[in-house]
């Protein structure tokens, strides 16, 4: 005990014998682990936004029907039982459709280890505004599905994202789009599809994910809105989105 005490007496005895040094050094400590803390933690909070960002925009698994290269060529079949060198084999001339894609709709729905299925169209089109003209993507959904999956709700800054199962030739923008074009709520826009049929749209919402990269290039309309508007019949669905019960909570 006569020690600690011994030992705690020559300690204060130096702290007070230079307190300005005292002083400083401390504060420059306390600073120091501050400043590390702040910076520990903000890392920390921008990769797990970024992380929950890139997650809630990506389904626990996507259904889609890809470009499929073929393995054989007339020529091959030709010269059975020789040496065929062939290059540059284009792809087949295959839909995008998934087959009897509203049956596996139904079937993964019943499905108790799935908490939700969505089906959607997705397609290349032009924004036409004035004298601009930008590429970009356009997806036709069932709302309330894609809105669980992906809280679309949220994500809307301008507008009801929901008016696009009610009114006629509806559609929300990208933020990023909307700035580009100098669009608002209530504005028209003209939309090209891949064959170059021409349709105008009523913009009734704005969204924005926090990525450039969607924002600046995708739209939304209703299912079958985007159906009309490529031209292709009601059973056709480019993309199937499955979320499982352990899906991760929106930011």
């Amino acid at each position: 005990m006569d020690q600690t005490r011994l030992m705690l007496l020559v300690s204060f005895t130096h702290l007070n014998a230079k307190l300005k040094q005292t002083i400083i050094a401390t504060v420059g400590v306390v600073f120091g682990i501050t400043v590390y803390i702040f910076l520990l933690s903000y890392v920390t909070g921008v990769n797990r936004y970024v992380h929950d960002m890139v997650l809630e925009q990506t389904p626990d698994l996507r259904l889609y029907s890809g470009i499929k290269t073929p393995q054989e060529s007339l020529e091959d079949k030709k010269r059975e039982g020789g040496i065929n060198f062939i290059r540059h084999i284009k792809p087949q001339n295959t839909s995008s459709n998934i087959k009897n894609g509203r049956h596996i709709i139904k079937e993964l729905t019943s499905d108790k280890r799935i908490e939700i299925v969505s089906g959607s169209t997705r397609s290349q089109i032009f924004y036409n505004y004035g004298s601009l003209s930008l590429s970009g993507l356009i997806t036709g959904i069932e709302f309330e599905e894609e809105d669980k999956m992906f809280n679309l709700t949220s994500k809307t800054i301008k507008g009801d994202f929901s008016k696009i199962m009610n009114q006629p030739n509806s559609i929300v923008l990208g933020s990023v789009l909307a700035k580009k074009m100098s669009l608002d709520i209530g504005d028209k826009i003209a939309l090209v599809n891949q064959s170059g049929g021409k349709s105008i749209f009523t913009i009734v919402g704005i969204f924005q994910t926090g990525m450039s990269t969607i924002d600046g290039v995708q739209s939304y309309a209703s299912l079958q809105t985007v159906q009309n508007f490529i031209n292709v019949p009601s059973s056709y669905l480019s993309l199937i989105h499955i979320s499982e019960p352990t899906r991760r909570t929106p930011i």
